[in-house]
């Protein structure tokens, strides 16, 4: 071999040989692993498969809807767990829920609506650098309120256009603008409804039932999160300033004017997300699960007669990532059939039975962190919201507040790579990798004791904590 990466004639990465070796290798090490009465031939099989899966996930090495298909069909080749238990998730709301909801958001992005939205807030708060920001983050509220989990998708283009406008290259001037899109767009999710949460609650009811979380349950339950969306947004005020005085009014008053008055099909856009949002707030009058809801209200939009969308929008959705969402809840309706979560349980409980809940949803909020680093956040809730409500169930802990906690805990990142929704932003090319650390650094810290001087508190005076 030679030093660039040689054997023979054939030339290699020496990056992809290292994760091609830990792909194979850990679940290789599993498998040598003498077996018992705990850890039986089937829990074995799991984990080697499993294993396997979450490594190519994390690498990137094999595509990731061919993975996300063969993973459950191995479950079911090797014997792990029965079909009925392994694709049970297909029949929950969870997985259409959140395609319906990627189907909005690409007809309302069509539209023109989403951008005529977020023209309005940012010249509405002076369009100014600071009011920009402001700007990004009274868009990403509105975006999320009509567009549920999906407003960061709209917030992410419209960010970059921003940059694009005011001529900002690669720099901190640029990455202040992307970097306030990112965290203020996605932290609009600690207290409006998003279907992407409750792919966390979708596993854990394998051991929970169903827990019913409505849109006016989850603000209820999470609504002191705005304090720390405002405090972020005061963070990225601070931490970001530009290098020379930047307006953008001009810019934003000509583009909503390039626009002319409001089409058709955006006035159909905007009733449909009224119906959408209706519909949700008053879900527990009419008691139809919301994840139904989503799946049905964008329909509509390809209605005759209403006519937004048509099959050229359907052709465009990314349906491996729905393959992707259903493959990781089948590692965690596996767990639940094998009884992997008990007998966790039955290990950690002697050691935290004596624990207050803060220490122990600490001990999870810091385990989800750093598995951040090697698993993707639904690898993680689909491997360890069954282990963690088991034991949560033990002590008392709600399970809501714990899946709430894991989404909190997986939002906080370091490193572009660990969130697929962070790494859309960082790949517009704008931001430094020093400036993401650095806002990241301060956003974790932040949200550490947000979540633990403020929110665990607020949780217990409304009864919401413990079960």
């Amino acid at each position: 071999m030679d030093a660039q990466g040689r054997i023979g004639g054939l030339r290699f990465s020496k990056k992809a040989a290292i994760q091609g070796i830990m792909t194979f290798g850990v679940p290789f090490l599993l498998f040598l692993i003498p077996t018992n009465e705990t850890f039986t031939p089937v829990i074995q099989r799991y984990f080697v498969i499993t294993s396997m899966a979450v490594m190519t996930f994390c690498f990137g090495n094999v595509p990731q809807t061919a993975v996300a298909i063969l993973l459950p069909v191995s479950y079911v080749i090797f014997g792990v767990a029965q079909p009925s238990d392994i694709y049970s998730v297909w029949a929950g709301d969870t997985i259409w829920m959140i395609l319906g909801g990627i189907i909005l958001a690409a007809i309302l992005q069509k539209s023109g609506l989403l951008k005529r939205i977020a023209y309005k807030c940012i010249i509405l708060t002076g369009a100014s650098y600071r009011g920009i920001i402001v700007g990004l983050g009274l868009a990403s509220i509105v975006l999320t309120i009509i567009m549920p989990g999906q407003g960061f998708m709209a917030v992410a283009p419209l960010s970059y256009g921003i940059c694009k406008a005011l001529h900002l290259g690669k720099g901190k001037d640029a990455a202040g603008i992307m970097l306030s899109g990112a965290v203020l767009s996605l932290s609009t999710h600690f207290f409006l409804y998003n279907p992407h949460t409750l792919v966390v609650f979708g596993v854990g009811e394998q051991v929970t039932g169903p827990l019913n979380v409505t849109w006016g349950s989850y603000f209820m339950n999470n609504c002191i999160s705005i304090v720390f969306f405002l405090l972020l947004m005061g963070v990225c005020l601070l931490m970001f300033k530009p290098s020379k005085p930047l307006s953008g009014k001009e810019y934003f008053v000509g583009a909503l004017a390039d626009m002319g008055k409001m089409q058709l099909q955006e006035k159909k856009c905007i009733a449909v997300s009224v119906l959408l949002v209706a519909l949700l707030v008053t879900q527990p009058l009419h008691g139809v699960s919301a994840g139904w809801i989503f799946t049905a209200v964008p329909m509509l939009l390809f209605l005759p007669g209403i006519a937004v969308g048509d099959s050229e929008d359907l052709k465009k959705i990314d349906y491996g990532f729905i393959f992707f969402i259903g493959a990781c809840m089948a590692i965690g309706s596996s767990t639940s059939s094998l009884g992997i979560g008990d007998i966790i349980a039955d290990i950690a409980i002697p050691a935290l039975q004596d624990c207050s809940a803060t220490l122990v949803l600490f001990v999870v909020y810091v385990l989800c962190f750093l598995l951040n680093f090697i698993m993707t956040p639904l690898a993680i809730w689909s491997a360890f919201a069954v282990p963690f409500v088991s034991i949560t169930n033990a002590v008392g802990i709600d399970p809501q507040a714990l899946f709430f906690l894991m989404y909190h805990a997986t939002d906080q990142v370091i490193m572009p790579y660990e969130y697929a929704y962070y790494l859309l932003f960082f790949s517009f090319g704008l931001i430094p990798l020093k400036e993401f650390v650095k806002i990241m650094g301060v956003k974790t810290i932040l949200n550490a004791v947000f979540v633990f001087a403020i929110l665990i508190p607020f949780w217990n005076l409304i009864g919401f904590l413990m079960a």
